[in-house]
């Protein structure tokens, strides 16, 4: 029983994933939606980690299209092949994950 809740919930966050992977990429899926997440990557890219302490500087669409194909990738390796790729996914994953979080607390968004 373990096993199928854990494949399940490896199947859906895959998924989850590839969905928001798919709205940075795309926007026919909503435009609305990813024309906000195309505004929302220019202050993004202002507080990459690491690179903003190196003074370099990152495009807002290459930054926006890396984290986008990174999660539409990962997700899919999540959800549909087991083994070392799928730790492997869920470590790049943890990582989006973690610096999406560093990111926001970076420029000052509310948790809400």
């Amino acid at each position: 029983m373990g096993s199928i809740v854990v494949t399940t919930l490896s199947v859906f966050l895959g998924m989850f994933f590839v969905f928001m992977g798919s709205i940075k990429l795309n926007q026919q899926i909503n435009r609305e939606m990813h024309r906000e997440i195309r505004r929302q990557f220019v202050q993004y890219s202002k507080v990459v980690p690491m690179v903003a302490t190196l003074g370099l500087k990152v495009s807002p669409k290459l930054y926006r299209l890396f984290i986008g194909w990174l999660e539409l990738i990962a997700g899919l390796s999540m959800a549909f092949i087991p083994g070392r790729i799928k730790l492997v996914a869920n470590v790049l994953l943890l990582g989006v994950t973690i610096g999406g979080i560093y990111t926001h607390f970076m420029i000052g968004d509310k948790f809400e």
